[in-house]
């Protein structure tokens, strides 16, 4: 009888401990299981995180290039609206000890056939590095002459006799800052552009094929020009 009691006992106590053994396994497994599933969701947590930074930053670079880009278009126009009034003349041959605004009331008058006075302008001289005095004077570089006129209306009554220039071996355009001066450049050099021309420094072009007068309102337009869309 004692045997048998301790068979049962020793039997109860293989089954607890296979019990206890299994019970340790199931909470290793789910401890594995849920830290799995926590350390899963910890990822998803941080990927959603990274991209709504990323969005935000993304959001927050465009914000600053869209507003850098209005502040560089509205500095353009400052410096482009400080020159409404003025002009460079091409082709004056220049000499030492020169008046140039003398030089200048003779090019309109005689020249251009456009009256001007001397009470019509407000500053002129010539623009760029002098040539050497030493050398001949059928290599010297005529440099540039700006012109201020005293008024607006002025400058636009002598741009308007512009084509009279043709074939004379002078030459007049408008006083524009580099950047507009570049845009206009580039856009010319396009062979989808008939006609490239700037009226009080913005910038108008007629494609090739077309009668109609685009504006450039701003630097995106000319980036979108030169893309080709």
């Amino acid at each position: 009888m004692k045997v048998e009691v301790s068979i049962k006992h020793a039997d109860l106590n293989k089954r607890i401990d296979a019990v206890e053994e299994k019970i340790q396994t199931e909470v290793q497994s789910l401890k594995t299981s849920v830290k799995e599933m926590v350390t899963e969701e910890v990822k998803k947590a941080k990927k959603r995180i990274e991209d709504e930074v990323n969005e935000s930053v993304h959001f927050l670079e465009e914000s600053l290039k869209d507003k850098m880009a209005e502040i560089k278009e509205h500095a353009i126009f400052n410096e482009q609206y400080s020159r409404k009034s003025s002009v460079r003349i091409f082709g004056v041959e220049e000499s030492q000890d020169e008046n140039v605004e003398e030089k200048v009331t003779t090019f309109f008058n005689e020249i251009l056939h456009t009256e001007v006075k001397s009470e019509d302008i407000d500053i002129c001289h010539r623009i760029g590095k002098p040539s050497m005095s030493n050398m001949p004077s059928t290599r010297r570089k005529q440099r540039p002459i700006i012109v201020k006129f005293t008024s607006h209306k002025m400058k636009s009554a002598a741009m308007r006799k512009k084509r009279d220039l043709k074939d004379t071996g002078y030459g007049m355009a408008e006083d524009l800052t580099y950047e507009i001066y570049k845009r206009l450049s580039d856009i010319k050099k396009l062979d989808s552009i008939e006609k490239c021309w700037s009226v009080d420094g913005k910038i108008r072009f007629i494609k090739k094929g077309e009668r109609a007068i685009n504006i450039i309102k701003n630097g995106r337009d000319v980036e979108k020009l030169l893309a080709g869309e």
